[in-house]
């Protein structure tokens, strides 16, 4: 009796730069997904309560962080910060792009080099989670905040933050990866 031939793919190794660029990448398309699903009266409405920053400014905060971040690595091409007060949705959608393309060319440059951020010890992961803990803590309350305005997002639109691998797609331009 003839054996078949193993079709499978062999399994490759993981490049551990490149999948640290890729989950960031992902992680920014979820956060600019966001953006992109929010109604626009709600950009400049004014949280419950008497604290509490708007939309438009929890995203200007988004980017100006990253802007930090970058400035303690050392980045080049350092996208400036916005301004929280006057900071329109498609302003801040360009510059949270910037942004995430300035965090993963560090990533890059860490991924060919030692591994390591400058001024960010211990490494590019330690640097990589502070940026997606940080997106990703702002998207929980700037989606609360939303549902407390009166203007849940979507079911559908909910579902489509959890969707890594078309957020993946998009931010590699749909290359899947």
């Amino acid at each position: 009796m003839k054996k078949k031939p193993d079709t499978r793919r062999a399994r490759q190794p993981v490049d551990l730069g490149t999948a640290l660029v890729v989950a960031w990448k992902t992680s920014a398309r979820v956060t600019e997904y966001l953006l992109d699903h929010l109604e626009a009266t709600l950009w400049r409405a004014e949280p419950p309560g008497e604290k509490g920053r708007t939309i438009a400014a929890i995203f200007a905060h988004l980017h100006n962080v990253r802007h930090m971040l970058l400035v303690q690595a050392k980045a080049r091409g350092i996208p400036p910060k916005l301004d929280r007060h006057r900071a329109t949705a498609v302003e801040a959608r360009a510059a949270l792009s910037e942004s995430a393309d300035a965090i993963a060319a560090v990533l890059e440059s860490a991924a060919g080099s030692d591994g390591r951020v400058p001024n960010y010890p211990p490494d590019a992961v330690a640097f990589l989670s502070a940026a997606v803990t940080h997106d990703a803590h702002h998207r929980g309350q700037i989606a609360m905040l939303a549902r407390q305005l009166g203007h849940p997002l979507s079911p559908e639109a909910m579902l489509g933050m959890w969707e890594p691998g078309k957020r993946r797609t998009e931010a590699l331009g749909g290359k899947a990866g």
